[in-house]
This record gives structure tokens, sequence and C-alpha cells, in this order.
């Protein structure tokens, strides 16, 4: 019977190179994704301490429906921001607040006594200022 295999030093050059080949392509694969996620959570990390240098002050509430804001941090802040008061909730749409600047935000509802009144920043959501109407509010 003639049957012949492959000599053992062969087969050990096959496994070695295969065992290499498909260690390159886990390697590859997973540089590419570490890559990703490094830039996902850096750019998230950016988004935060930029954040973290803003401050929205409720300077006043003329009236039932108006509530004027300003900003009172380092950043410039623009964007839409949320105005609630009581149940209503009121979005804005492209408000833009330098250092210091002021805006008049309007909704229903926000001299009404005991009623919660908060603005917040859609593009910073950890950036916003809440009272109580007939309570802490100015």
């Amino acid at each position: 019977m003639g049957m012949k295999g492959i000599s053992p030093l062969i087969a050990s050059i096959l496994l070695i190179a295969f065992t290499l080949a498909v260690a390159v392509v886990i390697g590859s694969w997973l540089t590419s994704i570490s890559s990703q996620e490094t830039s996902q959570v850096g750019g998230s990390l950016n988004e935060t301490v930029t954040c973290s240098k803003g401050v929205i002050a409720i300077v006043d509430i003329p009236s039932n429906t108006t509530v004027i804001i300003q900003n009172a941090g380092q950043i410039n802040l623009s964007g839409n921001f949320t105005l609630s008061c009581g149940t209503n909730i009121t979005t804005t749409s492209s408000v833009s607040l330098g250092k210091g600047g002021m805006a008049s935000l309007t909704s229903s509802g926000c001299q009404d006594p005991g009623n919660k009144i908060r603005v917040s920043s859609y593009v910073c959501p950890s950036v916003y200022a809440e009272c109580t109407y007939g309570a802490d509010c100015p």
C-alpha cells in the first residue's frame, strides 16, 4: 500500500503559518476596534470637559410666559435650550449666548406659585439652572 503523508516538518511549518495568519487577522481587527473606541471616548471626554465650564443663571421672570437667562460660564453656549415651567416644556431653536450674554425664553405658567422653573442646554445637558417660583427664583 503506497499511502504517503506529509512529513512532520512540513506539517509543523504549515501549522505555524496558519496560526500566524490568524493572529495577523485578529490583531488588525482589534487595532481597528480599539482606535474607534478611543476616538469616541476622546470626543465624549472633550465635550464633558468643555461643558463643565458652562453655567446658566435665571436672571428674571418678568411675566408668566418669559424667563430671562444669562450665560455666567466661561464658554459660549449656543443651540437649543429647553425651558420647563411646571408641566409646560418648550424647546427653543438657535439661541446664541456668548460669555455674559442674556436671552429671553418663553413658555407658559412660569409665574404660577410653586412651579419649578428649569432651563437647560441641549448641547450640554449638564448645564442647567432651576428654581421654584415663589421660593428661590429671582
